[in-house]
């Protein structure tokens, strides 16, 4: 299985974007959050750096526990880093998996994350296992002296 990356900005490299089976949506869908949300998406895709106000504000400074511990990232959706709506992600040396889109409530639990973690451990480890055999097959590709295709978003 792939593990995730515990970087604290999103790798400004072309990766692709999987919205995992459980992905969940738990706050208002306005115009500026579904305008944020395919700013990520694009980003990602892309390999352009993400804008500062999408992260954390303190991110250097303040550890954050549930990238710390679970790999899982989450994004102000809106680009302001004060926002409630949040991306909750997880990336991995070829892709992103979009989790959910919520707010802070999963900080609350003890641990942080892990009711996040519940609802989409199944979903989450199926994922990682196919981007884990398309990561082989990219190798082998590359081993045979094959030109890599460019990942399908």
């Amino acid at each position: 299985m792939v593990a995730p990356l515990k970087l604290h900005t999103l790798e400004a490299k072309p990766k692709r974007v999987i919205q995992i089976e459980s992905w969940r949506v738990l706050v208002a869908q306005s115009e500026e959050v579904k305008s944020g949300l395919a700013h990520i998406y694009r980003s990602i895709v892309n390999g352009t750096p993400l804008p500062e106000g999408f992260y954390r504000a303190q991110r250097t400074s303040t550890p954050d526990e549930l990238l710390a511990t679970e790999g899982i990232m989450h994004l102000h959706v809106t680009g302001k880093p004060n926002s409630s709506e949040l991306l909750y992600l997880m990336q991995f040396p070829i892709f992103v998996a979009f989790l959910e889109l919520s707010d802070h409530s999963h900080f609350k639990n003890q641990p942080p994350g892990s009711v996040l973690l519940q609802l989409h451990a199944r979903k989450l480890a199926q994922a990682q296992e196919e981007e884990g055999q398309r990561l082989a097959d990219l190798k082998a590709r590359v081993a045979a002296g094959l030109t890599p295709q460019r990942p399908k978003t």
